[in-house]
C-alpha cells in the first residue's frame, strides 16, 4: 500500500547513476577501463551505466572492493532503487488481511530454528 507522501518523495539514484555522475568523473577512467579492472565485460558495466539493467551481488562486491565502499553499500543502493520502484504503485488485487483477533506479528523461523515445546 503506497502513502500519499511516498508518492512525492524524490527517487533514490539507480547504481549506474551513481557510477556515472559521481565515481568514474572522480577518478578519471573510462567505462572500458574500469570492467577491466572489474575483470567483467564492457557491456554488463554499459548497460548497469545506462540503467537498464539492476545491479548484481558479484558486480556490487567488485565495485565494493574496487573502489573502497564494500559491497553493502553498492548493493544497499540497488535494493533502495527497487524498492522505491516497487512501492510507486499498488500491486493489483492485493488487499490487506483483516485480523479476526488481535496477534502476535508473525516472526518467519528460519528452517534450522527448532520449534520450541508447547
Amino acid at each position: 500500500m503506497t502513502k500519499d507522501h511516498d508518492r512525492h518523495e524524490m527517487a533514490p539514484p539507480h547504481p549506474g547513476e551513481v557510477l556515472r555522475e559521481d565515481i568514474l568523473p572522480e577518478l578519471d577512467i573510462t567505462p572500458r577501463d574500469l570492467a577491466r579492472h572489474l575483470d567483467v565485460p564492457e557491456r554488463c558495466l554499459t548497460d548497469l551505466l545506462a540503467e537498464r539493467l539492476p545491479l548484481t551481488p558479484d558486480l556490487g562486491s567488485r565495485l565494493g572492493i574496487a573502489l573502497g565502499q564494500g559491497a553493502r553499500y553498492w548493493i544497499g543502493l540497488q535494493a533502495q532503487y527497487d524498492l522505491w520502484q516497487a512501492t510507486r504503485s499498488d500491486p493489483v488485487g492485493v488487499r490487506p488481511v483483516v485480523w479476526r483477533r488481535k496477534a502476535k506479528p508473525m516472526i518467519p523461523r528460519s528452517p534450522a530454528t527448532p520449534k520450541r515445546a508447547a
